[in-house]
């Protein structure tokens, strides 16, 4: 069924494809780079090129970065992992996309917000809005639109949970811009909380993540 799944999720996003550009870098993460870790840079961290991998004091994806571990991701063939042994399980993970390659966006259209990173067990995630910033594990979006006031911004934030019963740890956000001409998306994060004291021996793999307007 799993396998199921993760073919026609596939197959949707490659009719996706047809119709429309990602606006974020290396998709299927697989394009990795090895660079000084931006938190201490007597360490090296394999990141994927357009991403960055942190874990906040406060739970928060813009929150201050506990900059007491490098984590890095491991090439393990086309998708590559995290070992969640690394990580202070304790704090939440935050996977971000740092090269957003197009960001303005298209009034009154529909875009889809999507992610596929899987853990090797899912009872290792606390689900749920129970959580600083009121999601637990799953994907932030953020728009940035004019605000009421001339001259300043403001922005819409889209979340969007892992279902318990989400067999591929897959989430979406369908979102509708506004009528605005000056809009774009500043903000694309993965969000990972854990229910488990001990991740020693615990990965996630990353798949996929993808911002893209539908056309169809």
């Amino acid at each position: 069924m799993k396998k199921l799944y993760s073919l026609l999720l596939a197959s949707c996003f490659g009719l996706f494809a047809l119709h429309a550009q990602s606006l974020l870098e290396n998709i299927y993460y697989n394009d990795l780079e090895s660079r000084p870790c931006p938190y201490d840079e007597s360490e090296t961290v394999l990141w994927p090129v357009g991403w960055e991998v942190y874990q906040t004091t406060n739970g928060l994806w813009d929150g201050p970065v506990d900059s007491t571990r490098c984590i890095t991701v491991e090439a393990d063939g086309f998708n590559p992992t995290i070992d969640l042994g690394q990580i202070d399980p304790d704090l939440s993970l935050f996977i971000r996309s740092t090269d957003i390659l197009n960001a303005l966006l298209i009034p009154s259209h529909i875009y889809l917000s999507a992610s596929d990173v899987q853990p090797n067990t899912g009872s290792i995630l606390k689900l749920g809005t129970g959580c600083p910033g009121g999601l637990c594990s799953g994907l932030i979006t953020r728009i940035n639109i004019p605000a009421e006031i001339p001259g300043e911004r403001s922005h819409r934030t889209y979340k969007a949970g892992i279902d318990g019963d989400n067999v591929d740890f897959y989430a979406e956000s369908c979102i509708a811009t506004e009528r605005f001409e000056d809009q774009f998306l500043e903000t694309f994060v993965i969000k990972f909380t854990f229910d488990e004291e001990d991740l020693s021996g615990q990965v996630l793999r990353l798949f996929f993540s993808d911002f893209v307007g539908i056309y169809d």
